[in-house]
């Protein structure tokens, strides 16, 4: 059954994260996009982050957020970033049903590595950042 069951890269889906000011303290805002003409339906993502803080490993709880449809040229903000969990290598895994295909991504995203040379206007939600 596994097999009758085609998933594709879906290269239309963009993560754009965008540094955010808030109350003194540092937010990254992470934003999921659909850059196509068409809907995505039932979209999922889980995210969850690990890495080294102060020497020690640590890890983040999964958490699985329901987005539901994502319409054409529209975005989402799924979650921020704060705090030291910056630090850590942050994992977005992406599904959604197009044309009646199954879609798929993976992001990993390291703050600390993004280079403020790197950073572009994201035009869908006119906020600088870096698009993934």
């Amino acid at each position: 059954m596994l097999k009758d069951i085609e998933i594709e890269k879906h290269s239309n889906f963009s993560l754009a994260v965008c540094r955010n000011e808030e109350e003194h303290e540092l937010v990254y805002d992470i934003f999921l996009l659909n850059t196509t003409d068409e809907i995505i339906e039932n979209v999922m993502v889980s995210c969850s982050g690990h890495g080294e803080i102060d020497g020690q490993q640590k890890s983040t709880t999964l958490m699985r957020i329901m987005v539901g449809d994502l319409p054409s040229f529209s975005f989402v903000k799924i979650e921020s970033i704060i705090g030291d969990t910056i630090q850590l290598q942050n994992d977005f895994f992406v599904s959604g049903f197009s044309s009646n295909r199954l879609k798929d991504m993976v992001f990993k995203v390291v703050i600390p590595e993004l280079k403020d040379g790197d950073i572009e206007i994201v035009q869908m939600i006119d906020k600088e950042g870096w698009i993934f």
